[in-house]
């Protein structure tokens, strides 16, 4: 697994997954997302984003996965039919799916 399982989409709307995401910005461009981990039943990695945007996992979407952004409990959308969104601020986050 690789950064090709990740996409940020910094614009509201991801196939039908439409979201408010104030302030997002697609022509923001320079996102990066480091530390990918696949361990047991969790996916955790670090985003840094200049805008807020949509983090698309490209696992599918089940609905026995639970998100989390530093620690906060964060709805996860249905995106491009059956991947997996969560929205995520601008700044360094650190993203979380646990099955």
């Amino acid at each position: 697994m690789g950064r090709d399982h990740l996409r940020l989409a910094l614009d509201d709307r991801v196939g039908e997954c439409e979201i408010d995401l104030p302030g997002a910005d697609a022509s923001v461009t320079g996102s990066q997302v480091t530390g990918l981990a696949y361990v047991r039943d969790t996916i955790t990695m670090k985003i840094v984003t200049a805008a807020p945007g949509l983090l698309v996992l490209t696992e599918n979407f089940v609905p026995y996965w639970h998100a989390t952004v530093d620690g906060n409990p964060t709805p996860i959308h249905r995106a491009y039919g059956t991947f997996m969104a969560v929205a995520v601020p601008s700044g360094a986050h650190n993203v979380a799916f646990t099955f």
